[in-house]
């Protein structure tokens, strides 16, 4: 299959997933992790690749989290409590994105900037189309 087909291909199958189902879904991450961490400004956006799917989330610190980080002696501390509490919001969205994209999550990863104050939720997706929640599993980014 040429680039152009899979190019093609790639746009027509997330054309069927409705606008509106994502962006709800953004809307409830960045909801789920006000609650859990506490950050009241935190917005979800989801970043969709062909194999990949990705959640970002901006205005992810607290004001007690960024001066901690600030001053750097607890930041390894701090940063295993967030990828931890990160990971645990991500993994609740998994069979649904699964079930949204009609693709198997195989692998992710969860990161965070101090700095620049966002945290992201990375999954790597199977490159076929699968049964969503059998065997390894993996997200892809709109």
């Amino acid at each position: 299959m040429g680039t152009e087909n899979r190019k093609k291909y790639r746009l027509e199958a997330y054309q069927s997933i409705p606008a509106m189902a994502l962006e709800q879904l953004a809307r409830e991450i960045s909801a789920d992790w006000s609650i859990a961490n506490g950050a009241p400004k935190a917005q979800a956006s989801l970043l969709l690749g062909e194999y990949e799917f990705a959640i970002y989330i901006t205005e992810a610190l607290t004001e007690g989290e960024k001066l901690l980080a600030i001053h750097r002696s607890g930041e390894p501390q701090l940063r295993q409590y967030i990828r931890g509490l990160l990971d645990l919001v991500c993994q609740e969205k998994k069979s649904r994105i699964e079930s949204m994209l009609e693709r198997a999550i195989i692998s992710h990863w969860v990161e965070v900037n101090f700095e620049l104050n966002w945290a992201l939720c990375y999954f790597k997706l199977a490159k076929n189309q699968s049964q969503p929640g059998k065997g390894n599993s993996s997200f892809k980014a709109t």
